[in-house]
């Protein structure tokens, strides 16, 4: 309780049995003996570890990961900040995902490109260079958006969904 009476919710209370049951019932049904989480999940991870370990006898594990943390309003990045977006092409059709990350602000493109592209340390100081050079093109926003759609939707999609924008916002002929 807070000192002027707030409490928090059963939800809230029992949110780490609630993930660990889930664990143990992914480890039932499915066989999942590894849950990744990010960095504020690590103790209600534990928890399903813990309960696979004493009810099943069995050994599963966590692989925690830092938080990203959009840099211009210090909130973690994620589905749980609101504005998910989902690899699922049926719950975030390509071209809403391609503009999802073309919207990116200045601040953390940068960071984007080095955690969720393939490009090499090279190509992303290039791509930083031709971007800091004329930051109203975008270039930085544009080529994490294809990058970053091209691995989740292939390549084909990629390019689909690039010329849609490129057409729509004026920046080509179709």
């Amino acid at each position: 309780l807070s000192e002027n009476g707030a409490g928090i919710s059963y939800a809230e209370f029992s949110y780490s049995l609630i993930q660990g049951y889930d664990f143990l019932h992914l480890y039932r049904e499915y066989g999942a003996t590894l849950q990744v989480c990010g960095a504020d999940q690590w103790g209600n991870s534990i928890a399903g570890v813990e309960l696979i370990r004493r009810i099943e006898g069995a050994e599963a594990n966590i692989w925690s990961a830092p938080l990203v943390i959009d840099k211009s309003t210090g909130r973690k990045f994620g589905k749980s900040e609101g504005g998910a977006i989902w690899l699922d092409p049926e719950l975030t059709s390509p071209y809403q995902f391609y503009q999802f990350w073309l919207n990116i602000d200045d601040t953390g493109v940068e960071d984007y490109l080095k955690l969720f592209t393939l490009l090499n340390r090279e190509q992303i100081d290039e791509t930083m260079r031709i971007f800091n050079e004329d930051r109203a093109s975008r270039y930085a926003q544009k080529t994490l958006a294809y990058e970053v759609t091209k691995i989740v939707h292939g390549e084909a999609r990629a390019e689909s969904v690039k010329r849609i924008s490129e057409v729509l916002f004026g920046n080509r002929d179709y």
